[in-house]
Parts: structure tokens; sequence; C-alpha cells
């Protein structure tokens, strides 16, 4: 059951991380300076993974589910009221050309009879998850705040709301799940594991080809 997991309920804004979960009902407020971040590019991703790693060291958990919910100020916005096919294509590319990141995330949502494109710093998002994937938390979902009625606070009822319908709302995730960081992490560990056994398997090969050798010197000496 969804409410028998750990879950990590993140708030992120501009300058600030708002999060709830863990076993624990206060909402805490991570500011994040703006030496680490600025008009939403990180400036310093080890200053981000130092911050987000003393946080995470008073708690009692090593890992949880994340449901990421991105507040308004660092999305990128733009309704399309047309249901024509190829004006939406040219709307949406319109559109994300005028977002100032070299790589966005985005997503296409049609709340009622008109679409909403929302994009974002794809490296900001993915720099966060990176800094909580490192201590073994997961990422669930990515999603505007305003898709539980939220907007910039975080509360107990978004929280509650967000939880309970976690499984809808990864339908609607700007990025998949394991998310690219979680995959990347996954990789590399797999890289290590073959890296080491390749290592550890070394010595054997050295001592079949010496046994191999001494016994092709052996035949030739009693010929």
């Amino acid at each position: 059951m969804l409410g028998q997991k750990n879950w990590l309920v993140i708030m992120v804004s501009s300058n600030s991380l708002q999060l709830v979960g863990l076993g624990e009902e206060k909402i805490e407020t991570l500011i994040i300076p703006p030496q680490i971040i600025s008009n939403m590019e990180v400036i310093n991703k080890d200053g981000l993974y130092t911050l987000i790693t003393d946080w995470l060291k008073l708690r009692p958990h090593t890992s949880a589910e994340i449901i990421w919910l991105l507040a308004p100020d660092i999305c990128f916005e733009h309704t399309i009221k047309s249901n024509e096919q190829d004006k939406i294509d040219s709307e949406t590319l319109l559109f994300l050309d005028t977002v100032p990141f070299e790589e966005v995330l985005s997503k296409l949502y049609k709340p009622l009879e008109w679409r909403l494109i929302v994009a974002v710093n794809k490296d900001l998002i993915l720099s966060l998850i990176q800094g909580f994937t490192l201590h073994g938390y997961v990422t669930k979902v990515v999603v505007p705040s305003r898709l539980v009625q939220g907007e910039s606070t975080l509360s107990s009822e978004i929280e509650r709301n967000a939880i309970k319908h976690a499984s809808e709302l990864t339908k609607e995730s700007l990025i998949s799940s394991p998310s690219p960081v979680e995959n990347l992490v996954a990789q590399e560990a797999q890289s290590t594991n073959k890296q080491s056994k390749e290592k550890s398997s070394l010595p054997v090969l050295l001592g079949v080809f010496g046994v191999l050798l001494t016994i092709l010197l052996a035949v030739l000496f009693l010929r």
C-alpha cells in the first residue's frame, strides 16, 4: 500500500526546498544559497550535494520514494487553445525555443478544453535528483505543483494529496521512473562490479596459463 512506504514530498522553488515525510509531520525548509543555485541554474553541484547530504544525515531513514513538486516560480508555461495537431506542434516548438536553458524537461497537459505545456531546466531537476539518489532515495514522480492543487507553499494537505494520487501522478511525470540519473548510477555500479570481477579473475587466468606453460616445457624437455 502507498501509505506503508517511506515517502518524501519535496516542493522545489527557486531558492529553497520544502520537505515533508519520512515519518515526520513537520514541514522543513532547506534554503539554497545563490552561490549554489541562481536564476534556476546550478552554479555549484558539489555544494548542492553537500547541502543535501548534511540534511539527510539528520534523518533516521536511509531511503524513500520521492514525489517532486515544482513550484510556479521555476516553471515556464504556455497555454495552447487550438485542437489542431499541427498548431499544437508548432506552438510547442516555438515556446520551447523561448525557454532560456540548453536542455529542458517538458510535458503537455490537457486539464480542460485547452492544453498547457510546462518546461523546466533539466540540469536543475536532475542535479537535485542526483543529490538524493546518491543516498539511496528513488524518484517516483516529478510534476508541477498545480497538479495537486499546490502553488509555492507545501502543506500537510498537499503532501497527503500527492501521496494518495502517486500512481496517477506517475503518468503525468516530466521524467520516467527510474529517472535518467538513477539509470546512470545503476550503470556505473554495474560497470564497477564488472571491473572488479575482471580483476578478481586475472590471478586465476595467470595461474592456469602458468600450469599450461609448465606442462608444455615438460613435454619439450622429455623429448
